[in-house]
């Protein structure tokens, strides 16, 4: 409203805007047009309005610093100044340079450069959100207002504050009823616990899956039957899938959560399954020379593929934990007892000399076969991330 403004009373405007404050001028003057407000009125002082900083901001800020997660702070109200918000971001402990986004054109670039930004219009928020996902980035969006509504949709993961508006909270992903922001880093140990634990549990799960389906092509093209009774499958399903799924879902697990989730869980399970199918086209092999009963093929098939089953899950429990170790100790104890114990109930037959020295044989190969096709896989794993990139 000020024409020609006083060079003192800019630079006091400025030091408080530096500091962190909102600053407003009140001002009196004896002539208004309706038409015009503008003139050279009289400065009779400042407001000043101050933020106040949520509860243990700092500590939350400091987490997710650790825990690698980049940090952006923007104020989208066009009358603040971009050094008044990086005051505010950094009494919160946010890091980095401000810049005024009023004259920005490049948000790619600016992105790269800055952390804090100000004077950033609704529109400019979503392009910032774009932006961040072209890089590569999970972007997680937190708002309250209206003016938030566009890139809240834009983002992989949109928070809401339940004190704000009615259409923030509608399209939100997560809304804080009480506003408590410092759930954030709960919010993200959960997350990461759900995803790193489905993870490793579906590679389990996979394995399974897929040899059963190898077999049954084989059994509909080659083999003559099926080389697994339920109650063997039951067994090793149980024993390498079923209790060590439950027990690892519910493990806490906040590591930082690796992409390509699908890539990443054929990359364990595919190594497994496959050894499943070669130890039995190897068994069926050993048939065609030797006397082999089907009851006996069966026998050497669940003790290959329990075998395998186990060193899949002692791959899957790496690195190893006291939880992991009881448990790989407990299912391994669990599966020699029920072949020792109980073979009738498994319908396990006696096994000859040369049939027990063909499943110690192969039982030595499987822990090499499975390390040379999980380092395959991860090479593969690593090509398609560069190419990516």
């Amino acid at each position: 409203l000020v024409e020609h403004p006083e060079e003192a009373i800019v630079k006091e405007i400025k030091m408080y805007a530096s500091q962190g404050y909102r600053v407003l001028t009140m001002a009196a003057s004896k002539k208004i047009h309706e038409d015009n407000l503008k003139g050279n009125p009289e400065i009779l002082g400042f407001i000043l309005i101050q933020d106040v900083l949520r509860d243990k901001i700092e500590d939350i800020v400091e987490y997710f610093y650790q825990q690698d997660v980049k940090i952006f702070k923007d104020d989208s109200t066009n009358t603040w100044h971009h050094y008044t918000v990086a005051a505010i971001a950094q009494k919160a402990g946010i890091v980095g340079e401000a810049v005024d986004m009023s004259n920005v054109e490049d948000i790619e670039e600016v992105l790269y450069r800055y952390s804090i930004f100000g004077r950033v219009t609704p529109e400019q928020k979503r392009d910032m959100v774009i932006a961040l996902k072209k890089q590569g980035h999970t972007v997680a969006m937190t708002g309250d207002g209206v003016n938030d509504v566009m890139a809240l949709k834009e983002a992989d993961c949109s928070i809401a504050m339940g004190s704000g508006s009615d259409a923030t909270k509608n399209i939100a992903s997560i809304v804080l009823l009480e506003s408590q922001f410092e759930a954030m880093p709960h919010i993200l140990r959960q997350g990461r616990c759900i995803i790193n634990n489905i993870q490793r549990t579906a590679s389990l799960f996979l394995v399974k899956t897929m040899f059963s389906l190898g077999l049954t092509l084989l059994t509909l093209s080659v083999l003559s039957h099926y080389p697994f009774k339920p109650i063997q499958l039951t067994l090793i399903s149980a024993l390498a899938t079923g209790i060590p799924s439950f027990i690892l879902t519910l493990e806490p697990d906040d590591r930082p959560v690796s992409q390509d989730f699908l890539l990443h869980v054929f990359s364990r399970a595919l190594p497994g399954a496959s050894c499943v199918i070669f130890s039995v086209i190897g068994v069926v092999i050993l048939s065609a020379f030797v006397p082999v009963s089907n009851e006996q093929l069966s026998t050497m098939c669940t003790y290959l593929a329990g075998f395998n089953a186990l060193c899949v899950l002692i791959s899957v429990c790496e690195p190893m934990t006291k939880i992991r170790r009881i448990l790989v100790c407990i299912m391994i104890t669990a599966f020699l007892i029920a072949v020792s114990c109980f073979p009738t109930v498994f319908y396990l037959e006696s096994l000859s000399s040369i049939e027990w020295t063909y499943v110690i044989c192969n039982g030595v190969v499987i822990p090499f076969y499975l390390k040379f096709a999980g380092n395959f896989m991860k090479k593969i794993h690593e090509y398609i991330q560069v190419n990516k990139s």
